[in-house]
């Protein structure tokens, strides 16, 4: 099956927080958002993408932010297919490090209630995120890249996102379809 393409930038560079890893075009399909560079190839699809956006200001308009260049943002959840085995870059100063001080004196825990502790609440599973970004060479191909990026990823939703209530609607939506209408007053009958 062919990916239908729904735009295509070259001139893009390719940074993982504030580290440029690439350079090379980006390739938004229907299904996955593509980047083919000078030093890798990798496909991220929309359900790993939690977050996208534009910043448009240097800086975000905020001297805290050290991300000099307008690009587009993905928060991307999963694994870190961009990698080629690299190990994650430091973050450098972000200005939001925090510093902790070790208590100097904390009783000794019982194991087995702290076995007991954990197993009362759910183990955070969630998969590591990651902060992506792409820096295009003509600072106007940024709107075109978010709504492109936001229309495919509508396209492809979570499944895990969907809520009970959009489950619903679906099923409603299926019946309505098929001539099975629950509001009919004709379909309930007086006992």
């Amino acid at each position: 099956m062919t990916a239908v393409v729904h735009l295509v930038k070259d001139n893009v560079s390719f940074y993982e927080d504030d580290h440029l890893l690439d350079r090379g075009k980006l390739i938004i399909n229907e299904s996955t958002l593509d980047w083919e560079g000078e030093n890798r190839q990798f496909s991220i699809a929309y359900q790993n993408i939690c977050l996208h956006a534009v910043s448009s200001a240097p800086h975000g308009g905020d001297e805290n932010v050290k991300f000099p260049y307008p690009h587009v943002y993905l928060l991307v959840d999963g694994d870190r297919v961009w990698a080629n085995g690299e190990p994650v870059p430091p973050n450098g100063d972000t200005g939001m490090e925090v510093e902790s001080e070790e208590p100097a004196n904390i009783p000794d825990v019982d194991s087995e209630s702290s076995e007991d502790e954990q197993a009362d609440y759910p183990q955070d599973n969630n998969p590591p995120t990651y902060s992506l970004r792409f820096v295009p060479a003509d600072v106007r191909d940024l709107e075109p890249i978010y709504e492109v990026i936001a229309n495919c990823q509508a396209l492809n939703p979570d499944a895990e996102d969907m809520s009970d209530s959009d489950f619903e609607d679906i099923v409603e939506d299926g019946n309505a379809e098929n001539g099975v209408n629950h509001d009919d007053p004709s379909n309930f009958a007086d006992d």
